[in-house]
């Protein structure tokens, strides 16, 4: 931080820079209270529908899989015996409303 007419000195501890963090938590949907009237966000309702496909295919070993949602895209990973398996995850995820693109980083590992 340099301020006009003065010597380069480090930054307080307590000043905040112009993106506070504070301003960031504030605009982060999925940390506002659900009681002040906001609904869940479309985020979080598509990584329901994507777990809930999975979940259908009856398959247990897709229901361990980690799924993360942002603005649409998909990120699935984790660890799989059969690449069928992903292959059929990978579809389900497909065929989910709302989805744009999947970033699939399922690892198929035999044994």
């Amino acid at each position: 931080m340099r301020v006009r007419g003065s010597a380069n000195l480090a930054p307080s501890p307590f000043t905040r820079p112009a993106n506070s963090t504070r301003a960031r938590l504030m605009s982060d949907s999925t940390l506002q209270p659900h009681f002040a009237g906001i609904t869940s966000s479309p985020d979080s309702e598509l990584e329901t529908s994507v777990r809930s496909s999975l979940q259908k295919t009856g398959y247990h070993q897709l229901r361990r899989l980690d799924v993360v949602v942002e603005n649409g895209q998909v990120r699935l990973s984790g660890r799989l015996p059969q690449f069928y398996l992903l292959q059929l995850a990978q579809q389900a995820v497909m065929k989910t409303r709302g989805v744009l693109n999947i970033d699939n980083g399922i690892e198929v590992v035999r044994g």
